[in-house]
């Protein structure tokens, strides 16, 4: 799902027209609010995860929750910049995310790493398509932004999947 149409935006100093950073902060903020599912969903994980591999897996789902909150902020941050409003209850969350609810019957760690794999994978797809919107519309500045959220989100999707053995 995608956050409902943004209003107008607030002037800025950033001298892009108003239309460019209207769209840029559509991205931003479906963006933070995607990776804020996420990483709601990590914590979870680091919650519940139980069996072989606990003493792992509960620490690194916690560093997920710590790379995925800092680009939320970047997100967010930049979405106000752009004169945007930054969204983020739990209710804009639910509203916005493209992600299944998470899944409560998942208690081993295997359980876990598979859940939030598929979840990576999904957003890994949609942060290109935000990367891919702010090129379209030639901030450069948002792109680097998206690039280095890209970054470090597939950096964290392929440790998620190294723990799988398919």
């Amino acid at each position: 799902m995608a956050v409902s149409k943004m209003g107008p935006v607030r002037e800025a100093g950033i001298a892009l027209p108003d239309e460019a950073r209207r769209r840029l902060v559509e991205e931003l903020v479906q963006a933070s609010l995607e990776l804020r599912d996420l990483a709601l969903a990590c914590k979870v994980a680091h919650w519940n995860v139980r069996g072989i591999g606990f003493s792992g897996l509960h620490p690194f789902f916690d560093d997920l929750v710590d790379h995925l909150d800092g680009s939320v902020d970047l997100a967010a941050e930049r979405a106000v910049a752009l004169g945007g409003y930054a969204r983020g209850t739990s209710r804009d969350v639910a509203a916005a995310t493209p992600l299944a609810p998470y899944p409560e019957e998942a208690r081993l760690g295997e359980s876990h790493v598979r859940a939030l794999a598929e979840r990576f994978r999904i957003l890994a797809q949609h942060l290109r398509r935000h990367l891919a919107a702010a090129e379209t519309i030639g901030d450069p500045d948002t792109v680097d932004l998206f690039t280095e959220v890209s970054r470090q989100f597939e950096k964290d999707l392929w440790m998620v999947e190294a723990h799988l053995d398919t």
